[in-house]
């Protein structure tokens, strides 16, 4: 956390504002006095409360890759917003802004919404999470080399140690090809997303059911 330099004299500045982080929640101004913002998060329905000393005052969607910043204005004034947002897959955070300035770091609202993520389209949706990452791509050439391994087993010398290597190289090799073909679609957003969709599910399953043929026909005739 970033901390003020002291004053000359010795003494640290303060910040005497009432609004101000506090405990799980903030503290924030609220028909012309000052109350209590929790947020009340439910996995159940996807949603946020938001309670004003314990009271809910507004239910707020939760963020997703596809909406990642949402804007809620407590008060009639607009003079405390709170935002809710999506940074990464799984963290979403809560800003509470007063008068255009947030309490967590003092920035102001236009350098928060400067930063803000950048919303996904319906193609960076569809392919995301562990098959279309390049974890992915380990287990499937992990999964090439199941064939070989018991005549590795069997016959444990330099040529099936090279053929399992070259199995596991050609498959993962191939998915990470794919995944750069997802990753340069992704920038084509003047393309339509299901026009790209297609070209990925051409592409990805055709290729790899070659790859996976031409490696089945290598091991029978091996064998």
């Amino acid at each position: 956390m970033h901390r003020p330099s002291p004053r000359k004299g010795g003494t640290t500045p303060v910040n005497s504002s009432p609004f101000k982080p506090l405990g799980s929640g903030w503290v924030i101004p609220w028909r012309r006095a000052t109350a209590h913002l929790t947020v009340k998060s439910s996995w159940r329905t996807q949603s946020s409360s938001l309670l004003v000393d314990g009271k809910q005052i507004a239910v707020v969607p939760r963020p997703t890759r596809q909406n990642p910043w949402i804007e809620t204005v407590l008060d009639q004034d607009e003079k405390t917003l709170v935002v809710r947002a999506q940074r990464a897959a799984w963290d979403v955070d809560t800003l509470v802004f007063v008068d255009g300035l947030c309490l967590q770091d003092g920035r102001s609202l236009d350098a928060w919404r400067s930063t803000r993520p950048v919303p996904h389209d319906e193609f960076e949706a569809s392919f995301r999470g562990l098959f279309w990452s390049p974890r992915g791509a380990l287990l499937f050439g992990l999964a090439a080399m199941a064939p070989g391994l018991v005549e590795l087993e069997r016959n444990p010398n330099f040529f099936w140690i090279a053929l399992e290597a070259g199995a596991f190289t050609v498959v993962a090799g191939w998915w990470m090809c794919v995944l750069v073909l997802i990753r340069w679609l992704r920038s084509k957003r003047a393309w339509p997303s299901r026009l790209r969709r297609l070209v990925v599910l051409l592409v990805a399953p055709f290729g790899s059911l070659v790859v996976v043929l031409l490696l089945g026909q290598l091991f029978y005739v091996i064998r």
